[in-house]
């Protein structure tokens, strides 16, 4: 049987090879990483519903006009292991509303199933971070899932700290869970 590490739900763990490579992603990585976003953000679809596939077929699109225009203030770094597509973030400028000044968001922090609690997120982080440095914010900001324990226990053992408490119209009409708004100094 191969070493790892076993979930509660039995799941086996990969250890993480000793050398991870993180690089840039490219226009050809865009399938891999829209089925790890798939499965990481709509997994309680399943994959046999038709449902999960437009949003598979939709995340691949949207990431793909993102990776063509590859504008300034915007990155998307991915972490390769034993070959294949472990772990992806993205960063952008983002700006709400046209006179408020652009800050660096980071988006989509997945992991693969098998690479996770690990440090291959905090690692991740880590590259967004230093990209938003070498930007001059002083600042970072994301979004978690008010029910997302585990990303929540991840960015504060990381500095992130709440900013404000927001709710998505999808949220309102569901009744689903808020969305956490944090921030951490660089």
């Amino acid at each position: 049987m191969e070493s790892g590490l076993y979930n509660q739900k039995g799941f086996h763990h990969r250890p993480l090879p000793a050398q991870i490579e993180f690089r840039p992603a490219q226009l050809d990585d865009r399938e891999a990483i829209a089925k790890l976003l798939s499965a990481s953000f709509h997994r309680h679809l399943g994959t046999d519903s038709w449902l999960y596939w437009l949003l598979y077929l939709s995340i691949q699109s949207d990431l793909k006009q993102r990776l063509q225009r590859r504008k300034s203030g915007y990155d998307c770094w991915i972490a390769i292991a034993d070959g294949a597509i472990a772990g992806v973030i993205e960063l952008e400028l983002k700006q709400d509303w046209p006179w408020q000044t652009a800050y660096p968001y980071c988006s989509n922090l997945a992991v693969a199933e098998a690479w996770r609690r690990q440090g291959l997120a905090s690692q991740l982080l880590r590259h967004a971070e230093q990209t938003a440095q070498a930007w001059g914010s002083p600042q970072v900001y994301l979004h978690v899932l008010e029910s997302n324990y585990r990303a929540r226990s991840l960015y504060a053992k990381q500095g992130y700290s709440l900013q404000k408490r927001d709710r998505t119209w999808q949220a309102w009409i569901t009744g689903g869970s808020w969305r956490l708004f944090l921030s951490k100094p660089l």
